[in-house]
């Protein structure tokens, strides 16, 4: 089994609040209790959601013999709820086992401008889409580079991921980061909140008009030289995130890495699978069985991640051998070699 043996998961601390005293930019009044939901996906998983976030913070998993690189992890949920569990804590875990440092993110839901039905939230037209997830991403790589010998890792590998919903605010967030949408807090401010790296799972609504046919990105999502590089993982039968829309985003990042004049940036990597769907996380909860029986081939994009992490030179190792998905006793997916 590559990187468990090495890297023991790290234990969760307490949650760490993104603005201090309850100063939450663009939150005004009327913010029911946060929700946290029970959900029991299958006999074989029971995941932990959230809903009614209006106090965002992150949750640090550290590890201290990787290479120091870090990733804020978004769970994914619509930016209705956040799939806290299952694309949260499960995926910093995995990170964890691989030898990286993570922070899962806990940012507004629901979102969108004004009244949400949860949260009374200040209307302002010049504002994207998502705009106060976007706050939070923006403040929580901000607070975590800034915090990185605190935390022992490296401010220059701080790379940010996301399923689904999460996916577009890590899209959102690596082509949206040159001014925060907030006036300045503190110190954590006049750090960048460029991420070094990016991880997209499955992304929704990476499209204009979220049209399947559309080739163009979303316009809040202008990629240009400057985007990090991004690992894209997506099924072709995915019916609720469009694959081409990390065909497209793949596209882009290509044309506009063949431009850059940075030699030293890492290439982007796309792996788009046959079946699966939408919403299959790390297959906790087997819902990326094929027909025939057994899981399908999406179910393994954690190895292949592991090796694009470690060519960019964010998690340590490389495997000196092919690997096979197997079923641990816990009943996760992991790699042992051949």
């Amino acid at each position: 089994m590559i990187g468990a043996a090495l890297y023991p998961l790290a234990t969760a601390s307490n949650e760490i609040l993104l603005f201090p005293d309850g100063a939450v930019p663009g939150e005004l009044s009327g913010c029911t209790p946060e929700v946290h939901v029970n959900t029991v996906y299958s006999p074989l998983y029971t995941g932990l959601e959230i809903t009614n976030v209006s106090a965002p913070s992150f949750t640090p998993y550290l590890v201290s013999n990787g290479t120091g690189a870090a990733v804020v992890v978004a769970p994914g949920g619509g930016y209705h709820i956040l799939a806290w569990d299952k694309e949260g804590v499960d995926y910093a875990r995995r990170l964890n086992s691989m030898g990286v440092s993570a922070f899962v993110l806990k940012y507004r839901v629901p979102s969108g401008h004004g009244s949400d039905g949860f949260c009374q939230r200040a209307p302002n037209a010049s504002l994207p889409w998502a705009w106060a997830p976007l706050m939070d991403a923006q403040r929580a790589i901000g607070m975590v580079r800034h915090r990185a010998s605190q935390y022992g890792i490296d401010p220059k590998k701080i790379g940010f991921m996301g399923s689904s919903a999460g996916g577009h605010l890590t899209a959102h967030i690596s082509t949206t980061w040159r001014e925060r949408l907030y006036a300045r807090i503190d110190a954590a401010d006049d750090e960048s909140c460029r991420p070094d790296f990016s991880m997209l799972v499955y992304p929704w609504k990476l499209l204009k008009d979220d049209d399947k046919t559309a080739t163009e990105l979303s316009p809040e999502l202008p990629v240009d030289a400057e985007t990090p590089p991004a690992l894209l993982v997506h099924n072709q039968d995915d019916p609720v995130a469009w694959p081409t829309g990390s065909l497209e985003y793949a596209r882009q990042l290509t044309l506009s890495a063949s431009s850059s004049t940075d030699a030293a940036l890492p290439p982007s990597t796309l792996h788009l699978y046959t079946r699966g769907g939408h919403g299959f996380g790390l297959c906790q909860d087997g819902k990326a069985a094929t027909p025939a029986g057994g899981f399908a081939e999406c179910c393994d994009w954690t190895l292949a991640a592991q090796r694009w992490l470690q060519e960019i030179g964010a998690a340590p190792g490389w495997p000196a051998a092919p690997c096979a998905a197997v079923w641990n006793t816990k009943g996760g997916r992991q790699c042992e070699a051949l």
